[in-house]
């Protein structure tokens, strides 16, 4: 039974300042209390008047109770086809809608929480076509020195709406662009290096500055970011092909697939350990960042040397090496960053905020999480739906998405996290 009905019926009720002040009210009894029912009531009150804020919509009792209009034709006015058909692709939708619910749903059990996981795309990317200043990226750039990480009591736990991995984005492009007229129209070799390390580097980086952006405690720095990149990146690469030599394999056939993408997930997920290790992060949001640092890295060197790898099988033909730039580019989007991604915030989910034991690489919540990107890894390589490019994109496209649905209900748990263990939540 929920000790909260009353409550809830009371909540829904009230006008949006209302709702405002009561959550403002409710977060200081419930974190002093510590109440678990108490913070799950509080999540989803701060859900609910988000959601209302952010659809700009006034939900008064009034406006509940507001008359619904009679010029519609209701379904029994309909024609009998239009109406089996209207009713049809609600039955459909509704069917999955119910069943990615319920996906959510375990996957959100999984990072410690319950109920379904409003993934609220609409908001993620809300500010990427607003107008920042300067002195905004800026501010986004300083984070994680001594002097502009946040308290705990100051932590910023609403949802997310990065937007400056779009302008890093934007000026990889430009940068690409400019080496490619300088390769191709003033026909200058010395260029072809640098178009493809941009080439490799454009997406894959710009999906870490994302996720950058995310890490909502703000308490890592640009710097570490990138020396997680570099270092971390390559570290995970020699790792991977020490485990190819233990693990060889020979076609990429099903199992010569599962057996890649357990390997290089397994040399990521090492690399991932060994700033864990150095930097003993305590939140979700913090691994999960690691984590896309290190498979960024990871992306853009492998990129760079399957572009060079077919500019000179192909006689150092360009657009050859630019086509696989390009694929490999847009589908990196979903693959390597968001898959470590997800590896290091699994890490740390279980990790908490104990210092990092082995034990806790073999924990069935940590390995309930980790067996998703080497299954999602393992599709990719695999001949499964491997008969044209039309359905090799499909399955890629699929995958992306599922990897992300997986990302977004972890960024959930994450901000999660942080008001519960947080004497304070600021909106």
């Amino acid at each position: 039974m929920d000790a909260f009905a009353d409550l809830r019926t009371k909540f829904d009720n009230m006008t949006t300042e209302q709702k405002e002040q009561f959550c403002t009210n409710f977060k200081r009894i419930a974190h002093s209390s510590n109440n678990e029912q108490q913070m799950q009531f509080l999540d989803d009150c701060i859900l609910k008047y988000e959601s209302i804020i952010n659809q700009g919509e006034q939900h008064s009792v009034t406006a509940i109770q507001e008359p619904i209009s009679h010029n519609a034709a209701e379904p029994s006015q309909l024609p009998p086809e239009n109406y089996a058909e209207k009713n049809s692709t609600s039955s459909g939708t509704s069917i999955l809608k119910s069943r990615f619910n319920s996906l959510t749903s375990k996957l959100n059990e999984m990072a410690g929480g319950s109920g379904s996981v409003d993934l609220r795309l609409r908001d993620l990317f809300s500010s990427v076509l607003k107008k920042h200043t300067r002195a905004e990226s800026d501010e986004i750039f300083i984070a994680g020195t001594v002097h502009t990480t946040p308290d705990e009591s100051d932590i910023v736990v609403s949802w997310p709406k990065p937007w400056l991995f779009s302008r890093v984005l934007l000026a990889l492009l430009a940068t690409f662009a400019l080496l490619y007229i300088c390769s191709i129209q003033f026909q200058n070799p010395n260029m072809l290096p640098g178009l493809m390390f941009i080439g490799a580097l454009a997406m894959p980086f710009s999906v870490l500055i994302f996720i950058f952006e995310t890490n909502a405690p703000r308490n890592i720095s640009i710097f570490e970011v990138i020396k997680m990149f570099f270092v971390g990146g390559v570290s995970s690469l020699v790792l991977t092909l020490l485990l190819f030599e233990i693990f060889p394999v020979a076609d990429l056939d099903y199992i010569g697939a599962v057996t890649v993408g357990f390997v290089e997930e397994l040399g990521k997920l090492l690399a991932i350990v060994i700033f864990v290790r150095i930097l003993n992060p305590r939140y979700i949001l913090n691994g999960m960042l690691i984590g896309a640092a290190i498979g960024a890295g990871f992306a853009v060197f492998e990129t760079a040397g399957y572009g060079f790898r077919f500019l000179v099988m192909s006689g150092f033909n360009i657009d050859m090496m630019i086509d696989v730039l390009f694929l490999r580019a847009w589908s990196s989007i979903g693959a390597h960053v968001v898959w470590a991604a997800i590896t290091g915030a699994a890490l740390v989910l279980v990790k908490g905020r104990n210092p990092f034991q082995m034990k806790n690489i073999i924990a069935p919540r940590f390995l309930s999480f980790f067996v998703i990107p080497v299954l999602l890894h393992a599709i990719w390589n695999s001949p499964l739906l491997a008969g044209n490019m039309t359905t090799i994109y499909f399955k890629m496209i699929f995958l992306i998405i599922a990897a992300w649905v997986v990302i977004l209900v972890l960024l959930n748990a994450g901000l999660k996290q942080i008001r519960k263990t947080g004497p304070g939540v600021s909106e």
